[in-house]
């Protein structure tokens, strides 16, 4: 037994030393993985060269006018219409609360989704986001109506600007 076990440790030691100090090609792959650093500009990078043009302050535009339309199609969605209308431009075709209530009230739940690149504009003091948008209500009946067309926000170049939605051109879509 003890002529079998000394042979045996030394077979186990042999296989260790092996495995241990043996580089194989995938740990080269991932050595060389570890050493790629990320930079800010990596964060931002697309696969559609219109978008690879795009600066980062446009991308940051882009997001904050996002924000702005998913809150805006979340409170109606939530039936809060305030929220929604304090989001529109007072110089935009909201009209009153009490239409602009009545005409949000049917819905009970609303998908927003951003469907084409969005586009920025920074002229007269002001930025201006043009987001291509669908969206899809759910009414209080159980049907659903979905809308195509875009919302146009604008925000003053001031450091405390917000984006408020001037204009929601949006056709609906045929049943």
């Amino acid at each position: 037994m003890k002529k079998l076990m000394i042979p045996a440790l030394f077979v186990l030691g042999l296989s260790f030393y092996s495995c241990g100090n043996r580089a194989t090609d995938n740990d080269e792959v991932k050595i060389k993985q570890q050493d790629e650093h990320t930079t800010e500009e990596d964060m931002f990078q697309t696969s559609s060269g219109a978008e690879d043009e795009m600066s980062r302050e446009d991308m940051v535009e882009i997001a904050e006018a996002k924000e702005i339309v998913n809150d805006y199609y979340g409170a109606i969605g939530r039936s809060q219409p305030r929220a929604a209308y304090d989001l529109m431009d007072a110089k935009s075709s909201r009209g009153t609360f009490s239409e602009f209530s009545e005409q949000q009230s049917k819905y009970e739940d609303v998908k927003v989704n951003f469907t084409d690149d969005a586009t920025v504009n920074k002229s007269g003091g002001n930025y201006t986001v043009t987001l291509p948008i669908r969206y899809t209500g759910m009414t209080s009946q159980g049907s659903s109506e979905s809308y195509t067309g875009k919302a146009i926000l604008k925000k003053p170049d001031t450091e405390d600007g917000k984006y408020t939605i001037s204009s929601l051109d949006v056709n609906r879509e045929d049943s």
